[in-house]
């Protein structure tokens, strides 16, 4: 009857091993338990939760809750990540069979090595305090059938008693991550992990049980990426003793945009991901992704009938983020040409000779040579009235040095952004804000300028550069923002 219980137990472990060395779905949500040395992938400050509930052949449930939190130390004036510091806690039960229970605790502290411009090496160490618990109230033996009666009695012993009901340890695990950026974003990554390299003790009996050490090497790449859509493999290879594992994922993110600020769901990406274990089981699994927070969930089921344990899963997570550097683009404000109101003309001016938008640009690119990239921000008025997205004639000349500006400059980028004052319902406002964009572009592009260079929203009234309390003030809030985004060459 001993090695019945000790062969459950170990079943148990298994699957609590499985639990702790995962191989999530959405493993996004668990970056701690994927590699220590995540905290400093990115420039963000994250905090997670994530529930899995896996259902198996005996009904009982195999339920894992894990929370993460990481930080990463940058240089405000350079951007370089200097330190990370991750945060897991985890817990783990089976149910009300109340047989095994694991308590998780632990710290991950990371530092990157820059090889090259965009290619960094990440290097991280974790320390993991683990609490394993277990209880036989739920269980039963065959020393609980009276045979002579022939029935069974549940209060009679179980015939089988554990040293220890409680064990604890410490697991010292580390891991490298190679990463390579494009444009300031992820592109491609490769991951080797060490878990429980001091292959601490674990077992409830006088015999000494050790760890096995747990190898994890994975890698992931963007293999197509074309207007809103990104496709990206990843594959990871597991070994514990002598038992090797394979397990694939493909994500396809459609990206999407809504600029609309009063709108709760802003631009992001949904991510579909599909997974598949070589051990015979599968899952698939949906992601909303947003600015500063992501949710999703995922059902795994088992393939064959070689997978007698696993029956079926559910996963959730959901995540808060803060993005805590990103790169200053050198931007200057260009001084907009003032032409007369009708509501003007009662007011005496001195003539003054003024450069225009585009000569003032010009001006500024001569005095940065050594800037390589920059943004020009000027807002023009265009004289619109109050719910109308008409262009006059006196737009035109202003709008032609644009063109001609661009077009000598391939390489630049044009973003449009349509304002609006405060009067009237505000998605109405917002609506009429991305219009008066539309209307400037409309015209950019039919005097030849490619699309590919320009861009177009609305920000309503959220943005006012003058006071709305004044005929004056919304008038000048009544406006176009040009942001150019320049490359100096």
């Amino acid at each position: 009857m001993r090695k019945v219980l000790i062969i459950s137990l170990l079943m148990l472990s298994c699957w609590t091993g499985w639990a702790q060395r995962p191989i999530y779905t959405m493993n996004q949500f668990t970056p701690l338990l994927v590699n220590p040395a995540s905290p400093t992938y990115n420039y963000r400050a994250e905090l997670s939760f994530f529930r899995d509930e896996i259902t198996i052949a005996s009904g009982d449930f195999l339920n894992t809750n894990s929370l993460n939190a990481d930080y990463v130390f940058v240089q405000k004036n350079t951007g370089r990540r200097v330190l990370g510091v991750g945060i897991n806690a985890l817990s783990r039960d089976t149910g009300e069979s109340d047989l095994l229970k694991t308590y998780n605790a632990g710290l991950s502290v990371a530092t990157p090595i820059q090889l090259t411009t965009e290619q960094f090496l990440h290097f991280g160490i974790n320390a993991t305090y683990v609490n394993v618990r277990t209880s036989l109230d739920q269980l039963t033996t065959g020393s609980q059938w009276i045979a002579s009666e022939f029935r069974y009695d549940p209060n009679a012993g179980l015939g089988e008693m554990f040293t220890v009901q409680q064990l604890s340890y410490l697991s010292l695990s580390a891991g490298l991550l190679w990463s390579l950026e494009k444009d300031g974003r992820p592109h491609s990554s490769a991951g080797l992990v060490i878990w429980d390299a001091n292959r601490p003790n674990m077992s409830f009996f006088d015999e000494e049980a050790r760890v096995s050490i747990n190898y994890q090497i994975y890698a992931e790449s963007i293999l197509y990426e074309r207007g809103q859509l990104r496709l990206t493999p990843s594959v990871y290879y597991q070994r514990t003793g002598q038992i090797n594992s394979y397990t694939a994922l493909f994500s396809t993110k459609l990206f999407f945009r809504n600029d609309n600020p009063y709108d709760i769901i802003r631009s992001g990406n949904i991510d579909l991901i599909m997974r598949y274990g070589f051990n015979q089981d599968a899952s698939i699994g949906v992601v909303l992704n947003q600015p500063n927070c992501s949710f999703g969930f995922s059902y795994n089921f088992p393939l064959g009938k070689e997978n007698q344990y696993f029956q079926s899963g559910l996963q959730v997570g959901v995540t808060i983020s803060k993005l805590l550097w990103k790169p200053k683009t050198e931007r200057i404000v260009i001084e907009s040409v003032s032409s007369r109101r009708k509501f003007d003309f009662e007011q005496d001016r001195p003539v003054v000779y003024q450069q225009t938008e585009v000569q003032q640009m010009k001006t500024e690119l001569e005095k940065l040579d050594k800037v390589k990239t920059l943004q020009f921000e000027l807002s023009k008025d265009f004289h619109f009235e109050h719910g109308e997205a008409v262009l006059t004639e006196s737009s035109y000349p202003f709008l032609d040095e644009v063109v001609a500006l661009l077009k000598e400059n391939p390489k630049w980028k044009l973003q449009i952004i349509g304002h609006t004052d405060n009067i009237g319902i505000k998605k109405h406002n917002y609506a009429l804000s991305v219009e008066r964009a539309i209307i400037v572009e409309e015209y950019l592009l039919s005097q030849g300028l490619p699309s590919e260079q320009i861009s177009t929203t609305g920000r309503g009234d959220t943005e006012p550069i003058a006071d709305n309390d004044t005929e004056l003030g919304r008038a000048e809030n009544r406006r176009v923002q040009f942001l150019i985004h320049a490359v100096n060459e």
